[in-house]
């Protein structure tokens, strides 16, 4: 199943708690004079609408951090889409880096890509710092290709 399949399910239980949430307030409001209903009956209503409300809240909870996965997942493909344009080197300093490559030869001039910054799914590209050597404007790393 996938996300979106959960949203549609969320929002089916969304309904019926709220069906059931409404449901329970009218029998409240219906019984509330009544001598003939006991004060218990009245108690387990009051109970059980509190029960549906902090259903509610949860469900409330739940679609949140469904919306937050999938931004993530989305964010992921987007991060893997523009990694697949890297690979790993090592230049004549010794440093490792990631180079962008092009095989489709779209018009992006060559660089190189921060490998800290990498790990942590971003793309920081390399900048000039004299003498050949490169730094990352994210983390501050340098990357020396002597």
């Amino acid at each position: 199943m996938d996300i979106t399949g959960l949203f549609d399910i969320i929002a089916d239980a969304t309904g019926s708690i709220s069906s059931a949430t409404d449901l329970g307030s009218k029998v409240l409001d219906a019984v509330r004079g009544d001598d003939r209903i006991p004060d218990s009956v009245r108690k387990d209503l009051r109970h059980m609408i509190d029960a549906l409300s902090a259903a509610t809240l949860t469900h409330a909870k739940l679609n949140q951090a469904i919306t937050l996965l999938q931004m993530d997942a989305s964010d992921r493909q987007d991060f893997q889409a523009k990694a697949a344009r890297y690979r790993l080197i090592k230049k004549r300093g010794g440093s490792i880096v990631y180079e962008f490559y092009d095989p489709h030869g779209q018009e992006t001039p060559p660089h190189h890509a921060c490998p800290v910054c990498y790990e942590d799914h971003k793309l920081s590209i390399l900048q000039p710092i004299g003498d050949g050597d490169e730094k990352c404007p994210t983390c501050k790393t340098e990357f020396y290709f002597g």
